[in-house]
C-alpha cells in the first residue's frame, strides 16, 4: 500500500516538477512585446470606475472582455504606478503550474487510470505551443482560462461522481462534496471573466457528463444543481460580453476562407511528434490538405490507441476542436501562426486526448505486475483477450515512439525558445540599463524584433517557430520603458542599419526599428545618446557608441594631413576581460577612411574593431566640413589576457592601408599608429 501511495504521488508531482522546469527562466525575463500596450491601456484609461475594477465596465482600448485579467494588473501597478516583471512572470509561472495539475487529475479521472493523468499533465507542460502563453505577462488571460477551465471540469466531476459512488453521504463527506460544486461554480467564474473562450466550458462538462455516465446522469437533481449555476454564469458573461462598450472591438468576422488553413496550423499541435518527421524528411512547409489529412491520420492513430477508453479520449479531441474554432474562425491565418498562445486552450485537449490513449499501458503493467501472460491461452476461450493481446506489442511500440518523438520534440522546441528569450532578455535589461544613464534622447541601432530558428532547423510544418521582442507597427521600445519603469522615456527611436549586422550562425535575427530615415546619419545627430548592436557569434549585446554634439576637446592628439582628419581623444578603460575605446574625431570634407583600433598584449595582436564611429552608422564620407564627434566602442579579446601586458593603437585606413599620421607638434608618428594609455577599472 504504501509503495502504491508513493508511486501515485510521484506520479503526480512529475508533471508539475516538469512545468517548473521548463519554464522557470521566465522569472528572469523582462516584459515583451503586448506587455507594454496593456500598460498603456491601464495608465491611461480614464477617469472612469476604480482601479482595480474599472475594466469590468468594458473598455475603450481593448478588443476583448477580460476584466479579472486586468484586475491581476491593475492589482500590481499599484501605488508606484508600474508593472513588476517579476510579479507578473511569477503569476503566470504559478497559474501554468496549477493549469499542469489540473490537466492530471481531469486526465485521471477521465482516463480512470494514473498513467493517463501522468502523460496528460507532461504531454501539457511539454506542449510545444505554449511556450508564449507562459512566458508573456500579456498573455496571462490564456494561461489563466486553461487553469480555470480544467479545475472547474475536475470539481465538477469530483462533485457527481462521489455522490453517485456514496449514497447518502456523512456530514464530513458531504461538507468535502459541497467544497468541490462551490469551487466548480468558482472556477467557472474566473474562466468567464478570464477570456471568452470560456463560453465552451458547459459544453464540455455536459459532453463529459454524457461519455462517463451516459443520459441518464441529466436525471439526477445535483446534475442540475451543479448546471444552473454554471449556465447562469454562462449567460451573464454572454450578456455582458454582448452589451458593454468596446469601441475599439468592432463588427466580429468569421474568416471561412482561411478557416481550413487555420486548423491545420493548429492542429499540427495535436500530433507535432510525426509533423517533425515529415519536416525533416521534406524540409518544406506544408499545403493545407495534407497537413489536414496527417491531423486526421494522428487522430484515428490515437482513438485506436485508447481501446476501450475511445469515447473518453474523445472528449480530449473534442475540448481541442472547440479550442481550435475560434481563433480559426475570428483571426487571420498569419496571426495565428504568428501567435502561437492562441493554441494554448488547445493544449489541454492534446494533453487529454493523448494521455487517456496512452493510459492503456496501466493495464499492460498492472497484468505483469500480478504476472498475466501476456498473450491469450491457447484453447481461444476468450477470443477477445486473444486479439488485445496479439496486438499489444505493436500499440507498446508506437505509443514508445509516439512518446519518444514528442519528448525530444517538445525538449528541442522550447529549448530553442528558451535561448532565444533569454537572448533578448539579455538585451533588453542592458539597454535599460544604458538608456537609464541618459533618458532624454536614445538611439537604438539594430534592436532585435525577434529571433528564429534557421529553416533546415525548423521543427513544425506551418509555423514561424520565433520568439518575438517588438514591432515596428505594433509597439515600440518607449511603451515597453514605461511599462517596466512606470515613466515616460522622451525621444527613443529604434533604427535599421543594415552594414551594422553580422548574422548569427544558428538563428535568424531580425531587426527592429521605428523609422526608416532615408539618410541615416543626418537623423542620429539628433540624439545624445546612441546605443548600438554589437555581434560575437552567437552573441548580440547593446553598446554606447556615443552621442551626437558631446562636449570635448578640439585640439589634436593627432592628425591624417593627407585627408584632414585629426583624432582630439583617445582614452581606454579595461574592465574584466572587455575594453571600451573612447576617441573623438575632427574632419575638414567627407572622405573615404574606415578607423583601425587594434588591442595588443606585448607584441601579440589579440583583438581589433574596424568600422566607422557610432557602430558604423556615421562613415567619414557622411562627415560635415569641420565637424567633430565622440566615438565610444567595446571591444571584447576573444583570448584571455593579462591586463598589464595591454596596449591600443589607431591607424586611419584608406583603401585598406594605414595613411600617413603626424603627432601633436607635426612629427610622423612610427607605423602609423598612435598608441593610448590604459585605465583599468578593475586592477
Amino acid at each position: 500500500m504504501y509503495t502504491q501511495r508513493l508511486r501515485h504521488l510521484l506520479l503526480s508531482l512529475v508533471p508539475l516538477l516538469l512545468a517548473t522546469g521548463l519554464y522557470s527562466y521566465s522569472l528572469r525575463l523582462p516584459l515583451f512585446l503586448d506587455d507594454g500596450l496593456l500598460y498603456l491601456m491601464i495608465r491611461d484609461y480614464g477617469p472612469e470606475g476604480v482601479a482595480p475594477f474599472r475594466f469590468w465596465g468594458g473598455s475603450a482600448t481593448y478588443h476583448y472582455y477580460r476584466p479579472l485579467g486586468f484586475t491581476v494588473l491593475e492589482l500590481d501597478y499599484g501605488a508606484d504606478g508600474q508593472l513588476s516583471a517579476l510579479n507578473l512572470h511569477t503569476f503566470n509561472l504559478l497559474t501554468f503550474i496549477f493549469a499542469t495539475a489540473a490537466v492530471s487529475a481531469l486526465a485521471r479521472r477521465l482516463g480512470q487510470s494514473n498513467w493517463a493523468g501522468f502523460i496528460a499533465g507532461c504531454a501539457f507542460a511539454l506542449y510545444p505551443f505554449s511556450f508564449r502563453a507562459v512566458t508573456w505577462v500579456a498573455a496571462l488571460f490564456h494561461v489563466m482560462v486553461a487553469a480555470s477551465m480544467a479545475a472547474a471540469l475536475v470539481c465538477a466531476l469530483r462533485w457527481i461522481g462521489s455522490q453517485r459512488n456514496t449514497g447518502t453521504p456523512s456530514m464530513a463527506s458531504g461538507i468535502s462534496h459541497y467544497f468541490n460544486l462551490l469551487l466548480a461554480w468558482a472556477f467557472t467564474f474566473v474562466a468567464l471573466f478570464s477570456a471568452e473562450s470560456a463560453v465552451l466550458l458547459v459544453p464540455l462538462l455536459l459532453f463529459m457528463l454524457i461519455v462517463m455516465y451516459g443520459w441518464s446522469v441529466f436525471r439526477q437533481r445535483r446534475t442540475w444543481l451543479l448546471l444552473q449555476p454554471m449556465i447562469a454564469l454562462t449567460g451573464c458573461f454572454s450578456y455582458l460580453f454582448l452589451t458593454l462598450p468596446r469601441p475599439a472591438a468592432g463588427p466580429l468576422t468569421l474568416r471561412l476562407e482561411t478557416l481550413p488553413a487555420s486548423l491545420a496550423v493548429i492542429g499540427q499541435g495535436l500530433v507535432y511528434p510525426v509533423v517533425t518527421l515529415v519536416r525533416r524528411l521534406t524540409l518544406e512547409d506544408a499545403r493545407t490538405l495534407p497537413l489536414l489529412a496527417l491531423i486526421a491520420g494522428g487522430i484515428t492513430l490515437g482513438l485506436w490507441l485508447a481501446g476501450q477508453r475511445w469515447k473518453a479520449a474523445l472528449v480530449g479531441l473534442v475540448w481541442f476542436a472547440l479550442a481550435a474554432l475560434p481563433p480559426a474562425l475570428l483571426l487571420p491565418t498569419d496571426y495565428v501562426r504568428g501567435s502561437v498562445h492562441v493554441m494554448h486552450l488547445s493544449a489541454v485537449g492534446a494533453a487529454l486526448f493523448w494521455g487517456i490513449a496512452f493510459g492503456f499501458l496501466q493495464k499492460i503493467q498492472r497484468d505483469r505486475s500480478s504476472g498475466m501472460p501476456f498473450v491469450a491461452s491457447a484453447n481461444g476461450t476468450n477470443r477477445q483477450s486473444t486479439i488485445f493481446a496479439s496486438i499489444a506489442p505493436l500499440r507498446l511500440l508506437l505509443a514508445a515512439l509516439l512518446l519518444i518523438g514528442g519528448l525530444f520534440v517538445s525538449l528541442t522546441y522550447l529549448n530553442a525558445r528558451r535561448g532565444e528569450a533569454l537572448r533578448q532578455s539579455d538585451y533588453l535589461w542592458g539597454l535599460m540599463a544604458l538608456v537609464d544613464a541618459d533618458p532624454t534622447g536614445t538611439a537604438v541601432i539594430n534592436a532585435p524584433a525577434f529571433l528564429a530558428a534557421n529553416a533546415p532547423d525548423r521543427l513544425m510544418l506551418t509555423t514561424s517557430e520565433a520568439t518575438m521582442f517588438a514591432e515596428g507597427s505594433y509597439t515600440n521600445h518607449a511603451d515597453q520603458f514605461r511599462a517596466m519603469w512606470g515613466r515616460d522615456v522622451p525621444g527613443i527611436a529604434g533604427f535599421l542599419y543594415p552594414p551594422g549586422i553580422l548574422p548569427p550562425p544558428s538563428y535568424v535575427f531580425a531587426p527592429y526599428w521605428t523609422e526608416t530615415p532615408a539618410d541615416l546619419s543626418s537623423r542620429l545627430r539628433d540624439f545624445r545618446q546612441i546605443i548600438a548592436t554589437y555581434f560575437e557569434g552567437d552573441h548580440f549585446y547593446p553598446a554606447y557608441v556615443g552621442g551626437a554634439g558631446l562636449p570635448g576637446s578640439e585640439l589634436p592628439l593627432a592628425t591624417f594631413p593627407t585627408i584632414g582628419i585629426a583624432i582630439t581623444e583617445l582614452q581606454v578603460s579595461v574592465s574584466g576581460t572587455s575594453l571600451t575605446v573612447n576617441s573623438r574625431w575632427q574632419t575638414e570634407a567627407p572622405v573615404a577612411a574606415i578607423p583601425l583600433f587594434q588591442v595588443w598584449c606585448d607584441d601579440q595582436l589579440i583583438a581589433e574593431s574596424r568600422h566607422a564611429i557610432w557602430g558604423g552608422a556615421l562613415p567619414f564620407t557622411a562627415w560635415r566640413s569641420g565637424e567633430i564627434q565622440s566615438d565610444s566602442r567595446p571591444i571584447h579579446p576573444p583570448t584571455a589576457f593579462t591586463s598589464g601586458c595591454l596596449r591600443l593603437s589607431v591607424s586611419l585606413l584608406v583603401d585598406g592601408q594605414a595613411i600617413a599620421t603626424l603627432d601633436a607638434s607635426g612629427m610622423p608618428l612610427p607605423e602609423n599608429r598612435l598608441w593610448a594609455s590604459l585605465e583599468m577599472d578593475n586592477p
